[in-house]
């Protein structure tokens, strides 16, 4: 074979190696709990992550800004409760998104110590749970 015609092969495999390495590694997310971005804010600043945590009960409001609702609220470390950040999230809410419960935010937290979500992810806490000793077909369960 002409060795330009190898050349040019090699090169090909080469760039588009590159390419599938470094999007792999920029949209590598991690996993935070709110603790860890509070406490390490200025690190996570700008950096596309997922946060961990519990909605703070009465915290979740809902505002029509134009034709989307903009929804507002805090979550906190779901092992201590002790830190708490403010979450701003456009879009369709889970059914299973409630005060108290579970949910992953994933987004950018900015320096204004807002973390703007771009998608949620919340966890529904009795949905396995025991439902004491009534049958499953006794319990009367939300229709979708």
């Amino acid at each position: 074979m002409n060795k330009k015609i190898i050349i040019l092969i090699l090169f090909i495999i080469t760039a588009v190696g590159y390419l599938i390495v470094s999007s792999f590694l920029n949209n590598k997310v991690g996993y935070f709990s709110v603790s860890e971005l509070v406490t390490n804010k200025n690190f996570y600043v700008d950096k596309n992550i997922k946060v961990i945590g519990t909605v703070v009960e009465n915290s979740l409001f809902e505002k029509i800004n134009g034709n989307e609702k903009v929804y507002k609220f805090k979550i906190k470390d779901k092992d201590t409760g002790k830190n708490e950040t403010e979450v701003i999230y456009s879009g369709i809410i889970p059914d299973s998104l409630q005060s108290n419960g579970e949910v992953i935010c994933s987004g950018v937290i900015k320096n204004d110590n807002i973390f703007y979500a771009t998608s949620l992810i919340a966890k529904c806490p009795s949905k396995y749970e025991s439902r004491g000793d009534k049958h499953p077909d006794e319990v009367k369960m939300k229709k979708e």
